[in-house]
């Protein structure tokens, strides 16, 4: 077998009428093939390990779902949180609160629960059905109510983290 001599140019060309094989286009579409199945089984197994790190809880205590309320004391021994809605019931000893999902909270009210209305002490006597209220439960009795604050100013459930204006600062309904 003789050897034939190519010259560069006639090489070359050779190669660049050289058609691309199956073979060629396999590697990249295998390696992509192969992210996006890591990807998916990331993303699926991120779902699960979610979903039992938050388990579904009953909305009844769930206040984060009735504006993002509660903090730790409610929660510390798996006490009730306060409530933020709208008043179904009022006496001098209780109120009702009806949230948004439709749950009821019942707070007992006792001698150091403080009341207050669009940031002026108010009593009891005064709430009535159908007003809007955040009531704070007491941090060593989650069943009582610590503060109860009608008709809340800190821009929709859940806006302010349920501070009330406090009497130094101008509201936004304050004229000046």
């Amino acid at each position: 077998m003789a050897e034939t001599y190519i010259s560069g140019e006639k090489h070359k060309s050779m190669m660049n009428n050289k058609t691309s094989s199956a073979a060629d286009y396999k590697k990249p579409l295998i390696a992509l093939a192969v992210v996006v199945v890591i990807a998916g089984l990331s993303f699926y197994g991120g779902m699960q390990y979610q979903k039992g790190k938050h388990p579904a809880t009953s909305t009844a205590s769930n206040s984060s779902a009735n504006g993002g309320f509660g903090g730790g004391a409610g929660r510390r021994g798996g006490g009730r949180r306060g409530a933020i809605g709208q008043v179904t019931a009022v006496s001098s000893s209780s109120i009702t609160v009806k949230a948004q999902d439709g749950t009821s909270s019942t707070l007992s009210i006792t001698s150091s629960t403080t009341i207050s209305n669009n940031g002026q002490t108010d009593t009891a006597s005064n709430i009535q059905v159908g007003d809007n209220v955040l009531v704070v439960p007491d941090p060593t009795n989650s069943s009582q109510a610590s503060r109860i604050l009608v008709n809340p100013s800190f821009g929709g459930f859940g806006g302010g983290g349920g501070q009330a204006p406090s009497s130094n600062a101008p509201s936004a309904n304050s004229q000046g």
